[in-house]
């Protein structure tokens, strides 16, 4: 089965990898249907991305290369996401 993982991004990793990463790359589907939470006066707007681990990879590479503020907010979404595979066996 398939891993499948949540990335919350902030608006600037966000708007930085939607610049760079091609409209064709697979990943640019789940990152451009990223929900968007609403911030309030404290809290800046966040971006959800649903996505398989390929996608996440795949995001990762081009953060890595164009966007390093992005990087760590999908580590932790790919670290998540194995903690529960592990869990759920």
């Amino acid at each position: 089965m398939a891993l499948k993982l949540r990335i919350v991004l902030s608006e600037a990793p966000y708007r930085c990898l939607l610049e760079h990463l091609s409209e064709t790359a697979p990943a640019y589907k789940p990152l451009a249907s990223a929900a968007q939470l609403q911030g309030s006066a404290t809290l800046a707007d966040q971006y959800v991305v649903n996505c398989d681990e390929d996608d996440a990879k795949s995001l990762l590479a081009a953060a890595e290369h164009d966007c390093p503020t992005a990087v760590q907010p999908i580590k932790a979404g790919l670290i998540a996401a194995q903690a529960r595979k592990e869990r759920d066996r």
